[in-house]
């Protein structure tokens, strides 16, 4: 039963730079993540009817889908060019968009439709699944849960990273014992959309071993689910983006009033009804998209731009920005292992001296057109003569998670 866990999907990001010399060489960088990171779980907590709590279960949660990957492009670029299909939770393909967004947070009381979900199903998850495979619906009869209202936090921690917790607790009033096999996050595309536009982003039912996951759950007791998304400063996150995120799981504006701030150090507030995370700058913007920078200031998760970022041009301390590029997602349904979307830019010096990169990251912009960084990676001195040229790569890549 082990191989059942290739079947889990983890969410990395790469780096990669590679550098076109004068002489025709090209130099491949790939710099490492530095420090640790904590991986995403789900917390299943089993209560008596007197809240007593009788069984405590924690599993990695890695399970995500193509949809997952589908709505990310849509949000970095409107236009974006998927070579997989996309469905609902009905099977019917649908075409996300620029505002589709991760509203998972969504799911209200007495409401089966979409947030987090519970089933009965026991096959290996796929990249293309769309649903779960035999799913508990709402209601008080045979087969069927009581589906609470969802809550959701997010917690600092110092130094190390921000978590976004979302939970749901569903009770077992159907009159006999169920026993829960799979779990899935279905997200609506928009915050006032119907269950129609439900995808669902990730589905899981196995612990890191490998085992299965089961919660056996008799008439009148609740599972509290728990969802702890991390986001380390090791891996880059910065407080925009774990705010961005809290922001739409949420359903909320945020923040009302808060510290989060744009790449020109102004007061940024997430507005819930555009997720977007435009990232398709034009030739010459240094504004957003992929950007670079001069400094080697250590990651700080309260990041919330480049430290010492190069402006475009042809002067001293200057680059040629050219445009953002965005590759086709490539996606192997054969082996279910792996989905990936690359975005990347190429950067020429067109100064007569030399110029050096320490630190690269990726600036959105949203509804309201301010820019914010979601993206901090650094690199040891990358040297770029005259003339040189190099071209900065960043993989959100779904792979097998050994």
């Amino acid at each position: 039963m082990g191989h059942q866990i290739k079947k889990s999907h983890k969410l990395d990001i790469g780096f990669q730079i590679e550098i076109y010399r004068k002489n025709g060489n090209v130099e491949i960088v790939k710099p490492l993540q530095n420090g640790s990171r904590d991986e995403n779980t789900i917390e299943l907590t089993t209560v008596n009817s007197q809240k007593e709590i009788i069984d405590y279960k924690i599993a990695p949660f890695r399970s995500y889908t193509n949809n997952f990957m589908a709505i990310l492009g849509y949000q970095f670029h409107g236009d974006f060019d998927l070579n997989f299909s996309t469905r609902d939770t009905g099977a019917n393909i649908i075409t996300p968009t620029a505002s589709s967004g991760f509203y998972f947070r969504t799911g209200i009381a007495d409401e089966g439709s979409y947030g987090i979900l519970l089933g009965t199903g026991s096959t290996d998850v796929t990249l293309d699944d769309y649903g779960l495979l035999s799913p508990l619906p709402q209601g008080t009869g045979s087969n069927t849960l009581s589906y609470g209202l969802s809550t959701a936090s997010l917690i600092h921690t110092p130094g190390t990273s921000y978590k976004v917790q979302v939970g749901r607790e569903v009770t077992n009033n159907s009159g006999a014992s169920l026993t829960i096999r799979e779990e899935g996050i279905v997200t609506r595309t928009s915050p006032t959309g119907s269950s129609t536009q439900a995808f669902m982003v990730a589905r899981d039912n196995y612990d890191k071993s490998g085992a299965a996951v089961t919660v056996n759950l008799s008439n009148g007791q609740s599972v509290e689910v728990r969802h702890n998304f991390y986001f380390n400063t090791s891996e880059g996150f910065t407080k925009p983006f774990a705010e961005w995120f809290y922001s739409h799981a949420n359903v909320v504006s945020f923040p009302a009033t808060g510290s989060t701030h744009d790449v020109d150090d102004a007061l940024l507030s997430f507005n819930m009804t555009d997720p977007v995370l435009l990232i398709n700058a034009a030739a010459g913007d240094a504004t957003y998209g992929i950007v670079v920078g001069s400094s080697n200031t250590a990651l700080d998760e309260t990041n919330y731009a480049l430290v010492a970022p190069i402006d475009h041009g042809a002067n001293a301390g200057e680059l040629n920005y050219g445009i953002m590029e965005f590759e086709s997602p490539v996606v192997d349904n054969v082996s279910s292992t792996q989905t990936k979307i690359t975005i990347s830019r190429l950067f020429t010096n067109d100064y007569v001296s030399n110029i050096t990169i320490r630190e690269a990251g990726i600036n959105c912009i949203g509804k309201t057109a301010q820019r914010f960084n979601i993206l901090r990676r650094l690199t040891s001195d990358i040297l770029i003569a005259p003339s040189e040229s190099f071209r900065i790569k960043f993989t959100y890549q779904i792979s097998s998670a050994d």
